[in-house]
């Protein structure tokens, strides 16, 4: 008996996004484009401009509330309803599970996971250690693992912080006009497509309007796409570019 027979290759039928930008560039926009039924675990403002966007699809809301604002009981609370949310969603066989406002979830992962080592940094006067950190995003990586092998396509949406370039001798901070997302490292370890979301001038032409655009930054299917932009972006629109092996899950199921 063969103890290691050649495993058969499975169709791809779902992919994990990570989607980041500055306000109101259509971050939640692009999320609300993908496959339906859609879950979205909301830290930011309300969806009712954007399931207005999608008036037929079959949108569920779990508004989280501000991070911001919680205590470190309400906060624990919060996570494990998240939690378990996340887990009652990854039953579904297709659709996509959106976390909107990856940053804030992020933040409310360190105030639970991280809670015991604060107080104790804190008796002592000091803040966090970068290696105390570890603990957190080993927890957001072992949430990306079980994620990947749901039949979800899954997407997080991150505000974004410029990166500042320095000197060699570390001194002199200048604005280096590109970005990154506020986020876990393990997010974009986990992530498979991630795109830049910014506003600007509309090809199309005589027209003065700004336009949503999506700039491909990162691509594990199609390494020739990053950099492309697309204007008006949706799921549609990037999925034939950055994932062109992906396949409809319910025809998968179906047959």
């Amino acid at each position: 008996e063969d103890l290691f027979p050649n495993t058969p290759i499975k169709p791809i039928t779902r992919t994990t996004w990570d989607i980041f930008g500055g306000p109101a560039t259509f971050k939640s926009g692009l999320a609300g484009s993908f496959p339906e039924p859609i879950v979205v675990i909301n830290f930011d403002r309300p969806w009712d401009y954007i399931r207005s966007l999608y008036p037929d699809k079959h949108i569920s809301v779990l508004d989280v509330g501000v991070v911001g604002d919680m205590d470190e009981g309400t906060a624990t609370s919060a996570y494990y309803m998240v939690r378990q949310y996340i887990q009652a969603a990854q039953q579904l066989e297709s659709g996509t599970l959106v976390i909107d406002g990856g940053t804030q979830y992020w933040t409310l992962r360190k105030m639970v996971i991280l809670a015991p080592k604060i107080r104790e940094r804190a008796a002592k006067g000091r803040e966090l250690l970068p290696f105390d950190y570890e603990v957190a995003n080993a927890d957001a990586l072992n949430e990306m693992a079980h994620l990947s092998r749901s039949q979800l396509n899954v997407v997080f949406t991150h505000q974004a912080a410029e990166i500042w370039e320095t000197d060699e001798g570390g001194r002199n901070p200048a604005r280096s006009g590109r970005f990154r997302a506020r986020e876990s490292s393990a997010i974009p370890y986990g992530s498979e497509v991630q795109v830049y979301t910014y506003l600007a001038r509309s090809s199309s032409p005589n027209s003065n309007e700004d336009v949503p655009w999506a700039m491909v930054t990162k691509c594990a299917f199609r390494e020739g796409v990053v950099g492309m932009s697309f204007e008006k972006p949706t799921y549609d629109k990037l999925l034939p570019w950055v994932a062109p092996l992906v396949v409809d899950s319910e025809v998968v199921n179906s047959e």
